[in-house]
């Protein structure tokens, strides 16, 4: 299928919505501070990966791009930039100061110079959602989708240390989540949103994407919903609570990245083997299809009980009035046979997909093991945890287009 004609400005307003939730993330104060790998030590005319240069490098990279995919569709949308470029420029200026402050360890004015920039990055973000919507809706949900995938990790907080017993607590300041929290970026309400969101734009995407984010977001509402789950300490005993949001989610949202942005086939990431070990995916699909299922049987063996009747030279009285008035409205043997072939095959097609879509949706998801300990209702026994995680894979609210039968 081709893709549609604007493509490249929907998925340039991804990356836009992306990289400004990642470099707020950069900048803010006790932001999360990703390292995929820690190299030796370079010379000035050494030439780093993306994954190997330094923090600052990544963070003004982050910035550029910014700038330059705001100016992008600014151009494309309003045919000028000049309601942008002083933005950029605002926000240039005050990271230059944050990070002058913050080297100078001087916390006040650190602390303004965020304060600054926060509201810098608020109007640009108001600029332009409200010049993408004005312009194009499917513009406006891409940028709307690549800054929330974004933002499930670069506006998280890990969670704070419990209160002493002795320490007075608002029952209301217990169960109130933030904008940084766990259970407000990946609770229900936003997950179902971004959900929505890559839905709208599966045009854009290949076949089973939608199916897999919407499938890996449903995983890690559960890992959220859960406190042990989501501040699980990780292999490594120095590891700490920052495991499961600067390993495991860092990695989702790059596998999220190569889907939505990159347009990475999310097939290329089964593991081998993984589909003769998925049997369970094909009869989870077809259960949930045993009423088409049993209407098509039916459907199969009246199709061929009149097929027979079609091609059979010895009727009765009945049968011959049938076999004439079929005649007379012009069905055949032939017809008859490609309709009852076409209809089996959309069946088992759709199947199919919706199985293919477990499979892909289970296999790009990057949660952490479920813990040993859960509330009553995550239990299941000790050899079939991964079954928490595939049954929130499974609860999903889009899957894979319907593929037409050939």
């Amino acid at each position: 299928m081709a893709a549609p004609p604007d493509s490249d400005l929907v998925v340039s307003a991804l990356r836009l919505g992306w990289y400004v939730a990642e470099v707020r993330g950069w900048n803010r104060p006790d932001g999360p501070r990703p390292r995929d790998t820690v190299p030796p030590p370079r010379n000035a005319d050494q030439l780093p990966l993306r994954m190997e240069r330094s923090p600052t490098e990544l963070r003004l990279e982050a910035q550029s791009v910014m700038f330059q995919l705001a100016k992008k569709l600014a151009k494309a949308n309003l045919g000028k930039v000049d309601t942008i470029v002083p933005l950029c420029e605002t926000i240039d200026t005050h990271t230059r100061d944050l990070w002058r402050s913050r080297n100078s360890t001087d916390a006040a004015l650190a602390n303004q110079d965020w304060e600054k920039l926060r509201d810098d990055i608020f109007n640009l973000d108001k600029t332009l959602q409200d010049m993408l919507t004005s312009f194009s809706d499917t513009q406006a949900c891409g940028y709307q989708l690549g800054r929330g995938l974004a933002e499930a990790y670069w506006e998280l907080d890990l969670d704070p240390a419990p209160a002493p017993p002795t320490a007075p607590t608002s029952p209301l300041q217990a169960v109130q989540p933030t904008w940084n929290s766990w259970t407000f970026l990946l609770g229900k309400p936003r997950c179902d949103e971004l959900s929505r969101l890559v839905g709208r734009l599966s045009a854009y995407f290949h076949v089973f994407t939608p199916p897999a984010v919407a499938g890996s977001l449903s995983a890690w509402q559960k890992v959220a919903s859960v406190p042990d789950w989501r501040n699980e300490p990780g292999p490594e005993p120095d590891a700490g609570p920052t495991y499961v949001r600067d390993e495991c989610l860092y990695r989702q949202i790059r596998r999220w990245y190569g889907l939505v942005v990159l347009g990475q086939d999310p097939s290329t990431l089964i593991r081998p083997y993984a589909i003769l070990r998925n049997f369970r995916a094909l009869w989870n699909g077809i259960k949930g299809f045993w009423i088409q299922l049993s209407l098509g049987l039916i459907s199969l063996a009246g199709g061929a009980y009149f097929l027979f009747l079609l091609s059979s030279n010895s009727h009765s009285g009945f049968q011959k009035t049938v076999v004439g008035l079929a005649s007379a409205i012009g069905l055949s043997a032939t017809t008859l046979s490609a309709k009852l072939k076409n209809a089996a095959q959309s069946l088992v097609a759709r199947i199919q997909a919706d199985a293919y879509a477990d499979l892909v949706g289970l296999q790009i998801t990057m949660t952490p093991p479920p813990p040993k300990s859960l509330p009553a209702g995550f239990a299941v026994g000790a050899g079939r945890r991964d079954h928490i995680v595939r049954t929130a894979v499974q609860d999903r609210t889009i899957t894979a287009a319907n593929p037409s039968p050939v």
